[in-house]
């Protein structure tokens, strides 16, 4: 009983992340900073690498909402949350390392190094999840999340409100609904790599 129990609060707890999580899909369309949306920036020519990553939160909702309903996933489906995971980092880095401005101050610092060490741990945690029988199944979903969270903070810290000239514009409603969706990812990546082994908590609670 107690097994079922803890079940049915993890999928509630999942469940109402799930939901959470939505905020990053609205996020696409309000304005993140100065007047422009992802939505209006992933057509513009020198904007798109920083609007493309926001984009993740569509394939990590529909992820989590089908992890919900069903434990596990194709390999198909998890390739392809790999690719696009992989693909969002990749953009980010891109534009980092093709920035025609060398950091100068802490916010500048900041804006370009936090998403690599955010994305290098994603990596470790990634590779040490694999070892998990249950957790792993979740990997290719921390991977997107990883990727957005990564591409999301260097964002908030280049338009960071009352930053300095480096990026003037200050956070929109778009930029908090992508904070927000930020925290909920680390939630649920926390939730993920903590599930333990459920075939051991069923023998657990067979011997107590």
């Amino acid at each position: 009983m107690n097994t079922n129990l803890r079940k049915s609060n993890r999928w509630n707890v999942h469940l109402l992340l799930a939901v959470l999580g939505t905020t990053g899909i609205a996020g696409l369309f309000f304005s993140f900073t100065m007047e422009v949306s992802p939505m209006n920036a992933i057509l513009e020519k020198d904007l798109w690498r920083l609007a493309a990553p926001f984009f993740l939160a569509v394939f990590v909702t529909v992820a989590s909402i089908r992890r919900i309903f069903s434990v596990s996933f194709s390999k198909v489906e998890k390739v392809i949350a790999y690719i696009a995971g992989l693909l969002a980092a990749g953009v980010t880095v891109s534009f980092i390392f093709n920035s025609d401005m060398w950091p100068s101050g802490l916010q500048e610092w900041l804006t370009f190094a936090i998403p690599i060490v955010v994305l290098i741990s994603g990596i470790f945690l990634v590779l040490i999840n694999s070892r998990k029988q249950v957790s792993r199944e979740t990997n290719h979903l921390i991977a997107m999340q990883v990727a957005y969270i990564a591409n999301c903070l260097m964002c908030l810290f280049m338009f960071w409100p009352n930053g300095g000239d480096f990026f003037p514009g200050g956070w929109q409603v778009g930029a908090y609904f992508c904070l927000a969706t930020s925290i909920v990812y680390l939630i649920q990546i926390t939730l993920f790599l903590a599930q333990k082994d459920e075939i051991a908590e069923q023998i657990k609670d067979s011997v107590l």
